[in-house]
């Protein structure tokens, strides 16, 4: 089985949420743009939650076309 759109949705998700990650903790030990911690905060716990959702969602997508490949056979 190929990959699919969910599945390169999810990584690009992880991708960003890990970005986002980074740049608050190097923001955060560098101790520059302080006005900023929160906002770089926020945004990689919200996008490491979306793509927790994503990553499920990919799951079922993965296992309805797996089920329907099985069914065929």
């Amino acid at each position: 089985m190929g990959a699919r759109m969910s599945g390169k949705v999810k990584t690009v998700a992880y991708i960003v949420a890990c970005s986002t990650a980074m740049v608050y903790v190097s923001l955060s030990r560098l101790n520059i743009l302080e006005f900023l911690h929160p906002v770089f905060r926020i945004a990689s716990l919200a996008v490491f939650a979306a793509s927790v959702a994503i990553s499920v969602l990919s799951f079922f997508d993965y296992f309805k076309v797996y089920k329907a490949s099985k069914d065929k056979a």
